[in-house]
């Protein structure tokens, strides 16, 4: 688990590198969309880029916390971290949601 969500995250560093050089190409450029409007193609793809950037962050974060519990020997919380849940836990956390909605009705 540890190993794909390295894996994942330097696709993404990759991915927002590639996406920013387009965006930067759009600006330098000028070019706009095929529309009546004319939108300038640097507005959505700087919004792209910049949703990009914040999934780096998180993964960047979730990575330095498995390693940290990697490194101190703490292997259920890199299952937390970065696992996959069984079905039979997500049977259950579903079931108390669908408690918790049935009360919140009730009250």
């Amino acid at each position: 688990d540890w190993l794909a969500l390295v894996v994942l995250a330097v696709f993404i560093v990759y991915l927002t590198r590639y996406a920013a050089e387009v965006a930067g190409m759009s600006w330098n450029s000028h070019s706009t969309a095929n529309t009546l409007l004319g939108t300038p193609l640097w507005i959505p793809q700087m919004l792209w880029v910049a949703g990009l950037v914040w999934l780096c962050v998180v993964l960047a974060l979730m990575l330095l916390r498995a390693s940290l519990a990697l490194v101190t020997g703490d292997i259920e919380q890199v299952r937390a971290i970065c696992g996959m849940r069984t079905a039979k836990e997500e049977a259950s956390e579903e079931a108390e949601a669908g408690k918790r909605i049935v009360q919140m009705e009730q009250q």
